[in-house]
């Protein structure tokens, strides 16, 4: 499909890299301002054709098998655009998320790794992308791994941790998380987590999880929003379907055993 890519994506692998980096709550107890998102956006939009063009061969993005499953324009809708994340930029993401998790503090303590929904995940072993909202900022990542198991770091503390405070150099946050079903999911690995975080009382900050394993792969489907107020329900359970609708479609393409 296409040339083969070198290890970065260039200009187009910054911008993913920064949509991702939002997605994982990467900006959580460090800035409350999303400004330079209209930049983002439309520097996604100026170079995910180049991104496109370059195609995929399950080198610098990934092993194949989980690059195809990656979803395509169709899934998400008019007004996103979609566009692939090396592995070297998920490397570095999630080593700037480590980075930033090591220099925070929560109330109760066990309760960070629920932030931390992609913490088990092996970047080398993944293959993902991002989706940006041209008008709604909303972002978008779906990530596929090879993994029997997903988001059992934050599981283990779910019961604990409804509610909790997040605090990090000269911010702090109060955090909320709830759990849906995805819909039309299968299988026992199935979960959906609400997270909404006011963010030193300045924004705030919801982020969607849906997530499922089957056969081997694991899949999450991370959703955000920044709002200056609590999202309306109906708001926060379009996104959960949204969510979940594409958690479906990557999962319905996992190859059966």
């Amino acid at each position: 499909m296409g040339t083969t890519r070198t290890s970065k994506l260039g200009a187009a692998g910054a911008v993913t890299a920064s949509a991702l980096a939002l997605s994982l709550g990467l900006t959580a107890c460090s800035s409350s301002d999303d400004g330079g998102g209209s930049d983002s956006a439309a520097a996604t939009h100026r170079t995910s054709g180049a991104a496109d063009s370059a195609g995929s061969e399950g080198s610098a993005n990934g092993p194949a098998d989980l690059v195809d499953l990656l979803p395509g324009q169709e899934a998400f809708g008019q007004g996103f655009t979609v566009s692939p994340v090396s592995v070297d930029d998920f490397a570095e993401t999630m080593q700037k998320a480590q980075t930033a998790s090591d220099n925070q503090t929560s109330d109760p303590p066990q309760c960070k790794s629920v932030l931390n929904t992609a913490g088990d995940i092996d970047p080398q072993d993944s293959a993902i992308e991002t989706a940006t909202h041209s008008e709604t900022r909303t972002t978008m990542a779906v990530i596929a791994t090879h993994a029997d198991t997903v988001l059992d770091t934050a599981r283990t503390h779910l019961d604990d941790c409804a509610s909790f405070t997040m605090s990090g150099g000269d911010l702090s946050e109060s955090v909320e998380v709830a759990q849906f079903a995805p819909a039309g999911a299968e299988g026992d690995q199935a979960i959906g987590l609400t997270r909404t975080e006011a963010i030193a009382d300045k924004a705030v900050r919801t982020t969607i999880t849906a997530a499922n394993a089957l056969d081997g792969v694991g899949v999450q489907v991370i959703t955000q929003q920044l709002s200056a107020d609590p999202l309306p329900e109906d708001i926060v359970d379009r996104l959960q379907q949204k969510s979940s609708g594409i958690l479906q479609t990557v999962t319905d393409e996992i190859p059966q055993d």
